[in-house]
This record gives structure tokens, sequence and C-alpha cells, in this order.
């Protein structure tokens, strides 16, 4: 695309291109709503260009749509072009516009008007810009917009002086206007704009949005309720499951205020020091040298004044080291030791926590969002001295009134810098707090300037970390929730299918399938995918309800899993050491389902719970006749011909401008046919682009610069990036551009890391979209062409289908389909020409 068709003006369009005179006689150009008001001047559209052109641009017509709702008269605006999409000339131009997508655009541009006023100007507004067209459909990729924009400022004059609108575009209307639709899913809501702006949690949301932020106006929880809270949130599960265990084991004062004089007469009422107008008289009965002994030895009598109790309450101030030493376990023990000792169930004190690194920060933990913003809270000093001399320098005042906590790591203590603090400030600590990777807090009272060891706490983290954490319940969601209505090919693999009631299921690479009818002359049917496992121990089993279960065994992490297929949750339970995963497998009888080494056998209950089977000769007989049933089935489909060679993965996409054919892969698709490419020098191609993700295949050796990686070039937290790197094959980005991943990749690999990227979808520069699902090619065109499937095998004939037409291979047609079957010739008339034709004419 050049600059002349991105900045291109249509007739009976939402928009045009005016100029004007101004004031020193300069011509003007302005972008306007037909008869009705000015978007903006030229020169500022394209400033916004400029600045959004570091990552990618939207349409020309998106970026206006927003530009309009964000004006002081947007109400105005947004009726105007509500008037426009309406209006007999723009339907009858379009009578195929899918006028959801235009409710849902108008929809959004409401919300933009919505957003305080501070988002709507300044370098705020440009912030709102970025972040909604961050990632959204139809942009341009960073090359070609400094391509298009250096182009256009060279010949910006030539451009406006030759300027010729043409006519009403179908396409540019539903690719402006469907970028705008697709932003509405997004950010549903005023509150989902604002929280991407500033990254704020929902409390820290302006008032005025309180219909979206409803939960905000529940009452303060109980701290029990709120340790609950923490723990059903995966940032802050750790943190939660600690707390309790500290609670136990706390030692300190919950109840504490500043000691007060409070004389009760007799001899309290006499001191040996104080002023010269309360002496006793009775001193100056005593000889001059005898009277200044005694003052100079503070032996003489003073009448001590009675003062009124005080009731002066201490805060309690907890300093939280989130210095590099500190980073990891240390600090998540140091927030729960925190949160436990300011929110215990019987203190009275008030706390306050701040965050030191090279400064300090308040932390609050009255949210489970305050306590994920703390934890985030991250320095890469060694130690934290500096913010806690500014701490003391700027904050401390009343000592009296205060009562100083420092938690830290045991490692710290042996920095000079921090010791020196300490040492110079011991008269204002009460209390110093170590923790320890492996769960050991150690409690010191700081008195007369001597450290005290109060007591230590032993937290068995495994414990909490691991065996509880699986009691909750966590779930997934499937890679896809459309149905294909085509039937998948399969690439064999006989050691990953199990017999469950009759009925014969593989599964692979998180993809749960079944064999139709038992049979081989047709393809597989999907029962689920997207499931997070990938071990090729599984069984099946219904619960109580009649739903699915998935049973996976993971040797790896010593896990019994069981995944709800109906509604998505996971349950898992760690295995019991006492039994060997040596030769441990799945066999089922009806509905009991029953794991065995050979010796012994347990049936595996809806909970997971292991049942100790006694009658083992009464279940081995069964056990027998399981395995031979299984071995049978699968000989039967080692010798099975119907062989198909599955490409799972799309390398490169492209339409053959001259043939008018699709080539993936460097197959043309003819007939129904993927044929080794033969392209002539002549042949000119329009090239498909690629989102990825970039998964992580391996850390390597410097763990803590993959971890500094990902925070300072993804912004993600010390403790994300800890969760990722821990997953099995975590994804380190998803859906971006393919060179973005291949960046990131070549970045993480120089540190010592093993990546590989994997690719998700191509798409055109009409907006049209090509993905392998599982070997199933996905056509879905920016036009009003339906959705195109077709399975990826190559060196024979495949099938093509909608979700009401099919033709080709009759191996891919389901049993029992209501789709109604065509010619192949019919089929490439209907729907793979015009996919094709509209991409050919877009980029002509």
């Amino acid at each position: 695309m050049d600059y002349i068709r991105y900045f291109q003006t249509y007739n009976d369009y939402f928009w045009t291109l005016n100029h004007y005179q101004d004031d020193f006689g300069e011509t003007q150009y302005v972008f306007e709503i037909p008869n009705g008001t000015t978007i903006a001047y030229s020169n500022y559209v394209v400033e916004v260009l400029q600045l959004l052109s570091d990552e990618s641009i939207p349409p020309l017509g998106s970026l206006l749509l927003v530009i309009a709702a964000t004006n002081p008269d947007s109400q105005t605006s947004i009726a105007l072009i509500e008037e426009f999409t309406k209006s007999t000339k723009t339907v009858n131009s379009f009578p195929n516009a899918n006028l959801s997508n235009v409710a849902q655009t108008l929809d959004f541009l409401k919300l933009l008007a919505e957003l305080p006023s501070e988002y709507k100007s300044g370098d705020k507004r440009i912030l709102l810009f970025k972040t909604i067209f961050h990632d959204c459909h139809n942009r341009l990729t960073r090359e070609k917009a400094k391509s298009i924009l250096t182009d256009f400022e060279k010949n910006a004059f030539d451009f406006y002086t030759d300027l010729k609108p043409i006519s009403f575009n179908q396409a540019n209307f539903v690719k402006d206007f469907r970028t705008i639709a697709l932003l509405k899913h997004q950010f549903p809501l005023v509150s989902s704009l604002l929280k991407a702006l500033t990254g704020l949690p929902d409390e820290e949301i302006s008032a005025q949005f309180e219909e979206d932020l409803l939960e905000l106006k529940q009452p303060s929880k109980k701290p029990t309720e709120f340790v609950e809270d923490l723990i059903e949130n995966p940032k802050t599960f750790q943190v939660g499951r600690l707390i309790k265990q500290i609670w136990s084991g706390l030692n300190i004062p919950l109840h504490h205020n500043v000691p007060s004089h409070q004389p009760m007469g007799g001899v309290s009422d006499l001191t040996n020091k104080g002023d010269f107008d309360r002496l006793l008289l009775s001193e100056f009965a005593n000889d001059e040298d005898v009277f200044m002994s005694r003052i100079a030895n503070n032996e003489a009598l003073y009448i001590l004044r009675e003062i009124p109790p005080q009731d002066t309450k201490k805060t309690r101030i907890l300093l939280i080291d989130c210095s590099l030493r500190n980073w990891g376990n240390p600090k998540i023990i140091s927030f729960a030791t925190a949160i436990a000792i300011a929110m215990h169930p019987k203190t009275d004190i008030a706390c306050e926590a701040f965050a030191l690194g090279d400064t300090y920060k308040k932390v609050d933990f009255e949210k489970v969002s305050q306590v994920i913003e703390g934890l985030n809270q991250l320095n890469g000093k060694l130690d934290c001295s500096k913010g806690l001399q500014a701490y003391f320098d700027e904050q401390y005042s009343n000592g009296s009134a205060l009562e100083i906590m420092i938690l830290t790591t045991p490692d710290t203590l042996n920095s000079l810098d921090f010791l020196r603090v300490i040492n110079e400030n011991y008269d204002r600590i009460n209390f110093l707090i170590t923790t320890e990777s492996n769960g050991i807090i150690d409690f010191y009272k700081i008195k007369n300037k001597a450290r005290k060891h109060v007591q230590k706490i032993k937290l068995d983290l495994l414990d909490l970390w691991v065996k509880n954490k699986v009691k909750g319940k966590i779930t997934f969601s499937q890679n896809s929730n459309e149905k294909v209505p085509i039937y998948y090919p399969l690439e064999r693999d006989y050691h990953a299918i199990a017999l469950y009631k009759n009925e014969f299921y593989i599964f692979l690479n998180g993809n749960l399938l079944t064999f139709v009818a038992n049979g081989f002359e047709k393809g597989f049917r999907m029962v689920a995918q997207g499931i997070p496992f990938r071990s090729k121990k599984f069984m099946l089993k219904e619960n109580t309800k009649g739903e699915l279960l998935l049973l996976v065994l993971e040797k790896e992490d010593g896990m019994l899993y069981s995944c709800n297929l109906d509604s998505k949750e996971i349950l898992s339970k760690p295995f019991s050491k006492a039994i060997s995963f040596v030769g441990l497998n799945f066999f089922s009888t009806q509905n009991n389902v029953y794991l065995t080494n050979s010796e012994d056998y347990w049936e595996i209950g809806e909970d997971l719970e292991f049942k100790n089977f006694a009658f083992k000769k009464i279940i081995s007989h069964q056990q027998d006749s399981y395995i031979t049933t299984l071995y049978d089935f699968i000989n039967s489909y080692k010798q099975d011909y119907n062989r198909y060679n599955v490409l799972r993965r799309i390398n490169t996409c492209q339409v053959n401008l001259r043939k008018g054919l699709l080539e993936i892969n460097n197959y043309n698709f003819f007939n129904n046919s993927f044929i080794n490419t033969q392209n002539l020098n002549s042949d000119s191609f329009d090239r498909f682009e690629s989102k990825s993700n970039l998964i992580l295949k391996r850390v390597g050796p410097d763990r803590i610069s993959v971890i500094r990686l990902l925070m300072t070039r993804l912004n993600y937290s010390f403790h994300e990036s800890q969760s990722i790197l821990d997953k099995d094959l975590p994804v380190i980005q998803e859906d971006i551009m393919h060179h973005e991943a291949e960046s990131l990749k070549y970045e993480l690999e120089k540190i010592g890391a093993i990546c590989y990227i994997e690719m998700i979808y191509f798409f055109s520069e009409d907006g049209s979209t090509i993905k392998n699902n599982n070997g199933i090619l996905e056509l879905v065109s920016s036009s009003e062409i339906p959705k195109i499937y077709i399975p990826f095998i190559v060196n024979r004939p495949t099938a093509m289908s909608t979700d009401l037409e099919f033709a080709g291979n009759e191996y891919f047609l389901p049993e029992n389909s209501t789709l109604t079957i065509i010619s192949v010739d019919e089929f490439h008339q209907k729907y793979l020409k015009p996919f094709v034709n509209h991409i050919k004419d877009y980029v002509s």
C-alpha cells in the first residue's frame, strides 16, 4: 500500500478533506464530517500517525473515527456518523453491510466520548490512541507505516493539489468500521479503557463509573475473608497461603500504647531530678558545701508533679526490602509477614507499609489489587540502604509514636551500606525481621542498640504452595470455541489411544479426538482442544452430573489431573509417593476407572481419591479384557491404508496474482489438492504477514537475566516473569508480529535461552486471514464470503467446506451430516475464487 491509497478520499463517505485560508493567508487542510463538524487538521492527523508508527498505524478512517469521538463536540460528531451509517444512500451502496459491526463501532465511540476530559487532550490523548490501536485489526506494520509517512511528507503538496475523491468503497467501509468494532470486545467498558491507560486497579478509577465498578462499594472484609481472596487470586496465592500459618506462630505485641507517667502519691512524688524551683525546702537546711555536693551528685530531692495519664497509640511502620537480594521467595514471605502483622484479627495497632529500594513507596493491603501492586515493586540494587535512609530523613518524625519494623533477607545484613544505615538509626528501629527462601522467618527485637532474637518460624512452602494448591479449581479455555463442520485428519500415534465405553479416543498435543464408529474410513471428530497437558497416559470418566472428565497422569510433576470437558474446570492432586510411576497405566470397566502397576489396583473416584481395590483376581481379568480389546484395535489401525500426510504448520502463505491461486508452504491449491509449486519468473505475489506466539523451550543457565529481559522488554512484573518460566513450554508473548517474535527470540537466545516461534495465523492487506487449526486450514475473508475449511494434507485429494456446503474427499464428511454436497468446481466458483479475487482486487 502506498501513501496515495492510504490517504485516499471518497465521495459520500463519513469524512472528507477540505482546505481553508488561515489568518496568515496559508492554506490549511482539514478532515471534516460532510456538512458537519471538523474532525482534525491534517497536520495533527499526520503528527498522530508519526507517533503511532513506532509500532503500527490503523486505517486512516479508523483513526478519524476515534479522533472525532474524543473531540470536545464528540456527541455531535457521533450522531452525524450514526446518521451516515443509517442513510438510505449508504445502505443501498452496501446492502450486505454487517450492521452489528456498525452498532459495535458506534458503541465504542460513545465509550470514548465518556472518558474523563484529561484523557482526551494532550499527551494522554496520544496515550489513548496508542493503547487502543496497539494490536488492532487491519493495522499496518511499522515498516509500511514509516514508508507511507515518509513518502507522504515528501509529496504532500502534490497530493493536496491533485486531490481527487473516488466513489464510495465497500471494502474500505468494512475495514474502517470493523477495526473499531473489534475494539469493543477488547474494551467493553469505560473502566476497561481506564485500566488499560493507567495500569491502576479498579479502586483508583474515577468514581463516576460506579456502575462498572459496583463491587468497589462492598464493605471492608474481615481479615480472614481477605486472606481467602488472596488465595483465590493466582497472583497472590502464595502470599495468601502463608498468612494463617504466620498468624499461628506470631509472637509480637498486638496492643501497644505509649507509656505514660502516672504517679500514685507517697514517695513516688519525689525524684532526684528536676528544676530548682521544685527543690524540697528541707534541702536548704543543709550547709552550703553539703547542699552543693548533693546537687552535684544528683542526691538532692525534688517534687514530682502529677502528669495526666496519656493514651497515645503507636503507629507500626513496616519497611519491606524490595532490592535484588530479597527477590523471589524471601520477598513473597516478607509481604506475607507484613500483611499478617498489619491485619492480625486481634491487633488494634495502626500500620503503614513502605517498599524500599532506591527510595521508598507506600503500599497498602486493603485490597487484592493493592497487594499485587506491592509485589510488583522491584529494585535492581543489591540492598535497600538508600531507600531506608531516605525514609528516616524524610518521613521519620515523632519516634515515641512510631514502632519501626524492617523486613529483609539475612544476606542483606552482609551489606556494609545497609549495616551503616542500621547502626546510625538503631535507636529508631524496634524490630528486624529476616526471611529466607526456604521459609524460615527470624524475629529480632532491637533494644539498647543490641539485637535480641525473639523467635523463629519455619514455613513448609512445599506443603502450602503445592499440596494445598491443587485442592482449588482452575479453568482452561479451548483454542477455538467454534465447531469445525468436517472431520479432522490425524497423524499416527499408537501410544496415545484409550478405550472408554466401547469408543476409542486419541489424545495428542492437548487435543482429544475420537475415532468415528471405531472405523478408519472416516476422519476424526474433535471432542475437546486446548487442554494444557501433553501426557499420553489418560482415561475418560463421567461424573454424577453426566459431564465427561479427562483424567491425565503427569509423571513430570507427580500429579493426577481431572479436566471437566464441559465446565472447563481442572482438579488436581499430588500422586502418592508410595506408588511408583514405573509401569503405571489406566484401564476402565464401564464407568469405573482404575490405575495399576500390575501388582496393585486403585479405583479413581470423582474427587480423585484413591480407593485400594482388594479383589485383585476379579479386576485383573477385567484389565486383561481391556488390554486385549485395545491392542486388537491398535493393530488394525496400524494396518489401515488411509494414511494422510498432515501439515500442521504454515510457514509461508501468498496469493499468486497471475494464476489466481492460493499458495501455502510452496504448495499451490488447485482443484481439491495441494500440488508442489512451479512458479514462473513473471509471477507476482501478494504475501501474507504472520502473527505468532513466542514459546520458551529452555530457560538456559542464566535464569535471572531472562527474568530481567522479560521485565524490561515486556513490562512483566518479577512475579509474572517467574511464574512464566516455571511453566512447561510457556508462551512468552502471544499474537505478535513475526518480526517482533524474531527480535525477542534473538535477545533471549543471546543470554542462553532456547525459544521457538509458533505461527498462529497469516493475514493479507485486505484483512483476510488463514490459520491452521490442528490440520484444517480456516480461511476468513474480510468481505462477506463465508468461512472456508480445507484439511491441509498433501499427496492425496482433500476436501473443502463452509458451514453449509461440502465438496471433495468424503473421508472428511461427517456421518449424518447436514452439509449440502456440491462439486469441486462449484465450490471454487462460489467461495474460493471470490476469496482470492477480493485479495487481488485490493492489492491491484
